[in-house]
């Protein structure tokens, strides 16, 4: 992702950019580039240049991506935990989305009020971020008895203030109910220290409308689209809610979806150069010859499967085994 983040940004395509804001200009539909672009023509006293506004929308790209699709999938693994929550999800989505004739859109998404709740408990219980931001002292201070001298850099366990005992009910279980409690007046923005999943003050997250955007439609178009079942012989107990290490919060991978990578390769045709004169079932490759290697065929070769899913398979995805290459082989998947 770095690697396409850095050819967009050598890419001068101000032109097309302009273009396009000339032609919303005439229809009065603004989006964020508008708002910073306007920015730049009507000046202000720090100078908003072409790189800075390409710098922020990166920003937002990078930092809102993640982190959003870290979100969809807690909250995912905790409906198909819960098969209450995840029917009582469904209903209200699909009850909702029949009457606009199965078109799910954002435009009223915020009236799904028990959706809105499972987000919400998502991520108090699995935060993105564990650990905010450091921030800086501005002043000295003492908190529970600890002298915070000035400039100390202070790292807030959001993690541990969101499962508080003192604040929350049964603080380990995901109730999504809580947030319908009308007595439980507690939002996401800040205003509320034992719920800060986004930060709170001055430097709370700039992209938390842009975040929950990319939570809050792609579960409404899951629910409502899919019907979502575990593996055959899998109970709902028996799933690894275990998190993973790193900067983000991650749900640990040890139940990747091995049918789903064989079925819908992500790179279906796989190009490759030939080093050398080979020969393949009576073919004759030329050294230097370009070949595409059809892994969508390979994966659904039925002299190789016999097991659609994996039960009684050792097959993995790490290039071990040629007629399973989901992610390609050798050092060519990084």
């Amino acid at each position: 992702m770095e690697g396409q983040f850095r050819t967009w940004k050598k890419e001068k395509k101000t032109n097309i950019v302009y273009d396009d804001v000339s032609e919303k200009k005439k229809q009065g539909d603004d989006d964020l580039v508008d708002v910073l672009l306007r920015f730049q023509d009507d000046g202000i006293q720090i100078p908003l240049t072409t790189e800075n506004i390409k710098a922020v929308i990166l920003d937002m790209l990078g930092g809102g991506g993640e982190t959003s699709a870290t979100t969809v999938d807690w909250a995912m693994a905790e409906m198909l935990r819960n098969p209450r929550i995840l029917e009582k999800a469904q209903d209200e989505v699909r009850r909702f989305f029949d009457d606009k004739g199965g078109y799910v859109d954002e435009s009223r998404i915020h009236e799904l009020k028990y959706l809105m709740s499972i987000i919400k408990e998502t991520l108090r219980l699995h935060l993105p971020l564990p650990l905010l931001l450091p921030r800086k002292c501005r002043e000295k201070c003492e908190i529970d008895g600890y002298e915070i001298p000035v400039d100390t850099k202070i790292i807030v366990n959001a993690w541990a203030i969101n499962r508080d005992p003192k604040y929350w009910r049964n603080p380990d279980c995901f109730e999504p109910e809580r947030f319908l409690d009308e007595d439980l007046e507690v939002d996401y923005k800040g205003n509320h220290f034992e719920y800060i999943p986004f930060g709170a003050g001055r430097r709370i997250c700039p992209g938390m409308a842009f975040g929950l955007a990319n939570v809050e439609l792609p579960l409404a178009m899951f629910l409502y689209h899919f019907d979502w079942k575990l593996p055959p012989g899998m109970k709902h107990e028996e799933m690894d809610m275990s998190e993973s290490f790193g900067i983000t919060a991650r749900r640990n991978e040890t139940e990747i979806p091995k049918v789903g990578f064989r079925l819908h390769a992500l790179i279906p045709l796989i190009p490759r150069v030939s080093r050398e004169d080979t020969e393949i079932e009576g073919y004759i490759i030329p050294i230097g010859a370009k070949v595409l290697v059809n892994a969508w065929a390979m994966g659904r070769d039925p002299d190789i499967w016999a097991d659609p899913r994996f039960e009684n398979d050792p097959k993995d995805f790490t290039g071990n085994e040629f007629e399973y290459i989901s992610f390609v082989v050798e050092e060519e998947c990084a």
